[in-house]
């Protein structure tokens, strides 16, 4: 592993928790204003974490490449966030009927089938 292109596996866990914090924060916003507050928040979390948008893809197409890496990272990034206060908030509140999801990490459109759609653990 390159040290000065991929970011380590525990910072990478604590800016993946933050990246599907924000990502739920944006489920149901308007497709319009969907993108600017993405590119808005994935900014403030690069900034934070003191990481450049380059080294986040770079590092996050990485683990993508070494999925025994990439798994070890995501059963942190579970744990980690199980153990945030947002976490209960997040899981706790109600579901609104037909409402669709967007990852935009992936940029993929995924229509909500059910209220079971979304998983928390």
């Amino acid at each position: 592993m390159n040290s000065h292109r991929v970011i380590d596996p525990q910072k990478m866990v604590i800016i993946l928790s933050d990246v599907h914090l924000a990502e739920a924060a944006v489920q149901g916003t308007h497709p319009d204003e969907l993108d600017s507050l993405s590119k808005l928040y994935y900014y403030n979390i690069f900034e934070l974490h003191q990481v450049s948008e380059k080294e986040f893809y770079d590092s996050y197409d990485y683990y993508t490449r070494h999925p025994s890496e990439f798994q070890n990272v995501y059963d942190s990034v579970i744990v980690h966030l199980k153990t945030r206060p947002v976490f209960q908030k997040i899981k706790d509140a109600p579901r609104p009927k037909n409402r669709n999801i967007v990852d935009t990490l992936s940029k993929k459109y995924t229509p909500r089938t059910s209220d079971n759609d979304i998983r928390t653990e």
